[in-house]
């Protein structure tokens, strides 16, 4: 369904012990799958000497792996939640964990 987490559905609001605080940054990537595309994360990221990411969330298949590859040809150290993301079904999520995941960690 293209409807999941629409700018300003319900589904798209932060919960709400982690919403963003003042002070915060925030990156907003809708133009693609992978975080880095179209934003200024990783710019964010270097300015704040930040070496070590933790990616948490929907659409593990797409989103995650997409900025999991991309935060690693960058040279981040990537920590991935495997119990804090999702696919849309659970033999998704288990192939992009027994497959994609080993072989971006194995490179």
């Amino acid at each position: 369904n293209d409807d999941f987490f629409a700018e300003n559905s319900w589904d798209s609001e932060a919960v709400l012990d982690l919403e963003p605080q003042i002070g915060d940054s925030v990156v907003n990537s809708r133009k693609s799958s992978c975080s880095f595309i179209g934003t200024n994360l990783e710019g964010l990221l270097s300015n704040k000497g930040i070496e070590t990411i933790v990616l948490s969330g929907f659409r593990t298949n797409s989103s995650i792996i997409s900025t999991m590859r991309m935060a690693c040809e960058k040279d981040f150290n990537v920590i991935t939640l495997y119990d804090s993301m999702a696919c849309n079904s659970k033999k998704e999520q288990l192939a992009a964990i027994s497959s994609s995941f080993k072989l971006i960690y194995s490179s």
